[in-house]
């Protein structure tokens, strides 16, 4: 009868023990959207592999990844991804791709930040020309004007809709990846 009590309280006990470990299991497995995902970067068979929480491997390249990070949008569960690859003559190209959902990528493109404007073409990471007289603006007291804003992908409604909710007005889209923003002051900073 001794035996048979504490059978029964060691099966009790392992299911207990059972049960809590499943538990456990299941909430470290749930992703709270508000928090970033994850960029990983991983090796397999020669190949830089790219991927995410809940998304999976999304991109393969024999290239050299550097500067990766991924960008979260408050308020939405799209997930941006962007990244650098190497070309063999050690030339940095940028990456980005899209996840509009948070769990599947929608795009995955070689991109240029390359401003193609009538008066010039640059990277304005690398250099800005000067502006022709005739184009620049004047000054203004208040800070307020027309101000040129690239985005890191594509320009999503989301980058869109925060600028503005903060008082900017957009007008033309720009390659590469830029918009004409009227703003203030306030909404600039």
């Amino acid at each position: 009868m001794k035996k048979t009590m504490q059978s029964k309280r060691w099966i009790f006990l392992t299911l207990a023990v059972t049960l809590l470990a499943v538990a456990v299991i299941q909430t470290m497995n749930k992703v709270d959207a508000t928090q970033p995902a994850e960029l990983k970067i991983s090796r397999e068979n020669n190949q830089f592999v790219l991927s995410a929480d809940e998304i999976g491997a999304f991109h393969r390249t024999v290239r050299k990844v550097s500067g990766a990070r991924s960008i979260n949008l408050s308020e939405s569960p799209t997930r941006v991804f962007v990244w650098n690859e190497a070309d063999e003559n050690e030339k940095s190209i940028p990456f980005y791709a899209i996840s509009l959902d948070g769990k599947t990528i929608s795009t995955v493109q070689e991109t240029s930040f390359e401003m193609k404007l009538r008066f010039a073409k640059f990277d304005p990471l690398i250099e800005v020309p000067a502006t022709p007289d005739a184009l620049t603006a004047k000054n203004s007291d208040a800070g307020d004007g027309v101000y040129i804003v690239q985005f890191v992908t594509q320009p999503l409604d989301e980058y869109r809709n925060q600028i503005n909710a903060l008082g900017g007005v957009n007008y033309i889209y720009l390659p590469n990846h830029s918009y004409l923003f009227r703003m203030n002051a306030e909404t600039k900073s």
